[in-house]
């Protein structure tokens, strides 16, 4: 368990207008321990640096297919690319920076420049006259967003063309309220971990701790044979298959969305087919393709979110696994 210590220094109450009766308190605040749970942003990565950097990995074909050869494989594969993520991605620490309201067009940003500067002349010379100038200009600029706002979500409700848009306006029309998951009623153990158990057991019944497998080699068959059985798989239907998934999709447990593989160079796609090939000759999925990662989110239109079966699971696959899925499903 990570404990963070923030300290609160050179608070002030600030003299700038907040349109409203009350008045903002500026402080700094100090974090007393590493931020962790960095992210890349892939935004700003350096693609062509991040191809170099692989470039120098070379990998070589098997003579003989075995379990431990494709576990070892896929491995060295994830391990060599989230060393070319570090070297060529910035990490990014924190939420998001929030976008722009869509409302918030030249007119209202007009109108609170107005209303400050009315501020600044009031607190410089208070009396009657400034003042009054201040709540007109305060009234114009909140009259002013409510009217943006309206005719945002006018042309918002107007605008839905396809089932993507109308869920936006669905999620939008049902407002955020929070729905975490948080301790459940229905659950024997009332604790975090009995929470999350419980979730398991509804939405997986029958699933059983993760057994440690045995380190024993399987010899599957020669490397050439699997080329000459499954010659279906090329560069080309990789890439293809690629180009069928959206790029920004959620990544599974290794952390890769597909954009990170539509940017790897040509001598790693190629070391995918080898592993599908072989994958696919043997019968065996990879130990690391077999983990997922799962996500309980809440079901819409609930009353009581404090029952396991408000929420329903989603789970996250390496899209490495899903591409080879996806290549054999074309085929």
């Amino acid at each position: 368990m990570l404990l963070y210590l923030y300290f609160i220094e050179g608070w002030k109450v600030s003299s700038d207008a907040t349109f409203s009766d009350h008045r903002r308190v500026d402080f700094n605040m100090t974090l007393k321990a590493d931020i962790t749970g960095a992210t890349p942003n892939l935004a700003q990565a350096n693609w062509q640096r991040f191809r170099e950097y692989l470039n120098r990995k070379q990998f070589k074909d098997p003579n003989f297919i075995t379990k431990c050869w494709l576990d070892s494989a896929t491995l060295k594969f994830k391990k060599y690319i989230q060393r070319a993520l570090k070297i060529a991605c910035p990490m990014r620490r924190g939420p998001k920076k929030l976008k722009c309201p869509f409302y918030w067009q030249g007119e209202v940003e007009d109108l609170k420049k107005m209303a400050k500067r009315a501020w600044r002349t009031y607190f410089r010379n208070p009396n009657e006259t400034s003042w009054s100038v201040y709540l007109e200009s305060r009234q114009a600029f909140q009259r002013g967003v409510r009217r943006a706002k309206r005719e945002s979500w006018r042309l918002f409700t107007e605008a839905p063309q396809d089932s993507k848009a109308m869920s936006d306006l669905l999620r939008h029309a049902q407002g955020k309220e929070n729905k975490s998951i948080n301790l459940l009623n229905d659950a024997l153990d009332d604790s975090p971990e009995g929470t999350l158990r419980h979730l398991m057991d509804v939405h997986f019944p029958g699933h059983s701790a993760p057994v440690e497998e045995g380190r024993d080699n399987v010899y599957y068959g020669a490397f050439n044979d699997a080329l000459r059985e499954i010659n279906y798989i090329t560069v080309g239907k990789i890439q293809e298959a690629l180009a069928s998934i959206g790029s920004h999709k959620a990544a599974g447990p290794d952390g890769f969305k597909q954009i990170v593989l539509k940017n790897l160079p040509d001598s790693y796609f190629d070391r995918l087919r080898v592993i599908y090939i072989s994958s696919l000759y043997a019968g065996y999925v990879p130990a690391c393709w077999r983990r997922s990662k799962v996500m309980f989110i809440p079901k819409p239109g609930k009353d009581d979110y404090t029952k396991a079966k408000s929420f329903r699971p989603i789970t996250l696959t390496s899209h490495v696994f899903k591409t080879m899925e996806k290549v054999i499903l074309n085929h």
